[in-house]
């Protein structure tokens, strides 16, 4: 006998303010078979976030938290309580066929549902009881599963991180693609993808190029995840090998590029990215 389970659809402020985000999200959730019985506008505050996600809580992300928060309150999201029979498979779903259509860069993508059998409870209770009843949530506890913040990005004082992340942020519409043909030395480019957080990420390319700066090494993460890649450094291959190889065993996402030749990738495969 099959029974009828609810979950929750989080269509974020870059989707929930366009008429195309609002009319996919519904049309996907008609065609999975959802029945939508209760929706509403929502203007995250942090504290939102911090419930929606408690790692940003822990202390180890803080870039994440600080662009997260940064995405999430810059403009009203639109909460959908969905149910029906096996609701959270039937909500990733919908939420896997948003983002093939919207888009899945991070800080970009659209739409949220919980997937973890830890979250759902919690995040049902916050968006079907907390907020529309005005009654108080308890936040819980998810530290992380992956590795954090660490060496310099660590050591920079907690406002002054958060003040060049705003920074950063206000300029993600303006972050270009790397131009064609724009070094005549290899490559070391990064792609988006890897397993790390981007805490961890972003320390590692600080600790392995140490004249990069925190706004630069952001701006690199956030241009990859915009245009599928972007360019770390370029210098003689004998130079990058080795920081490919650091970065390669670190899990990163990377790749050696050299004008009119195929591409090193990771693994030792050839790459045919333009």
């Amino acid at each position: 006998m099959t029974s009828t389970t609810r979950s929750v659809l989080i269509l974020k402020p870059d989707a929930a303010g366009t008429l195309t985000g609002r009319d996919l999200s519904q049309q996907l959730i008609r065609e999975e078979g959802l029945n939508i019985f209760h929706d509403y506008s929502h203007q995250f505050s942090y504290a939102d976030v911090l419930d929606t996600w408690p790692k940003y809580a822990s202390g180890r992300y803080p870039i994440s938290t600080g662009f997260g928060c940064a995405y999430m309150t810059s403009g009203p999201s639109h909460i959908f309580l969905v149910e029906g029979v096996d609701a959270v498979k039937k909500c990733h779903t919908v939420r896997t066929r948003f983002r093939q259509s919207w888009g899945d860069a991070m800080f970009s993508n659209g739409m949220h549902t919980p997937t973890e059998p830890y979250e759902l409870a919690p995040t049902l209770a916050k968006f079907a009881d907390a907020i529309p009843n005005g009654t108080p949530h308890q936040r819980h506890e998810d530290t992380g599963t992956t590795d954090g913040i660490f060496g310099r990005l660590a050591s920079i004082a907690p406002a002054r991180l958060q003040g060049i992340i705003a920074a950063v942020w206000q300029e993600l519409e303006s972050l270009q693609a790397d131009p064609a043909g724009c070094s005549q030395l290899p490559s070391l480019v990064l792609l988006p993808g890897d397993p790390n957080s981007i805490d961890f990420g972003m320390s590692a390319l600080v600790e392995i190029f140490p004249t990069l700066t925190a706004p630069e090494v952001m701006k690199i993460y956030l241009r990859a995840e915009k245009h599928s890649s972007a360019t770390i450094v370029s210098a003689p291959i004998e130079q990058l090998q080795s920081c490919f190889d650091r970065l390669v065993s670190l899990k990163m996402n990377v790749q050696l590029r050299a004008a009119d030749l195929e591409n090193k990738s990771r693994g030792g495969r050839l790459s045919q990215r333009p």
